[in-house]
């Protein structure tokens, strides 16, 4: 049975997204236009999502998940429609790397650890274009992936999950209607992913 988030819960997370502006301003929307279609005089959107800048060893990534990459190799960017190039994909575990369009991002994330079960979670996107923090618990572990009940929806994929220390510690792939838990890609698989990626 999944757990209901209480009133006080949703107080809580809305005090703390007053809290986040420095979390605000580095999750973005991305749109993934690789080009026109040949029948029609409008551009073909292959993928819509949130991605993030993130910082680990004195380094920059740009993250969200592979499927709004959808094999392009650049991505739309924010509201100025800035492009950053593909740098690498692991469609397994649905990740995707960018290059950031700075060399020194002036807002970013930070790595945190692995969540426990049961830990309280927050996940910051662009759910249906609009930012959003919505928050619940880690409920379990299977499958490489890490389910919670924080409700998203399309165009959260990539969205960052992070703890109450406003650490980053999964990346949200998808969601499942039939049971209302959202699954995110598991600490030690990001970690991994980006360090591969930033060595």
């Amino acid at each position: 049975m999944s757990r209901r988030t209480n009133w006080y819960e949703v107080v809580f997370a809305g005090l703390l997204l007053i809290g986040v502006s420095s979390l605000l301003s580095y999750v973005v929307n991305i749109v993934n236009v690789p080009g026109n279609d040949p029948y029609k005089a409008v551009e073909v959107i292959r993928g819509r999502g949130t991605g993030f800048y993130l910082k680990h060893n004195d380094q920059y990534v740009f993250l969200t998940a592979a499927h709004i990459c959808g094999g392009a190799y650049a991505l739309e960017v924010g509201q100025n429609g800035d492009q950053l190039v593909v740098l690498a994909g692991d469609t397994q575990n649905d990740l995707c790397a960018l290059s950031p369009l700075n060399a020194e991002p002036e807002n970013y994330a930070v790595l945190g650890k692995a969540p426990q079960e049961y830990q309280q979670v927050w996940v910051l996107g662009y759910p249906y274009l609009l930012k959003a923090l919505t928050t619940g618990y880690v409920v379990g572990f299977d499958d490489g992936l890490v389910r919670t009940t924080a409700t998203v929806h399309p165009g959260s994929s990539g969205s960052p999950v992070f703890s109450s220390n406003q650490t980053v510690v999964g990346l949200v792939v998808t969601y499942r209607q039939n049971v209302y838990h959202s699954e995110s890609v598991r600490f030690e698989t990001l970690k991994s992913f980006v360090e591969g990626v930033l060595e």
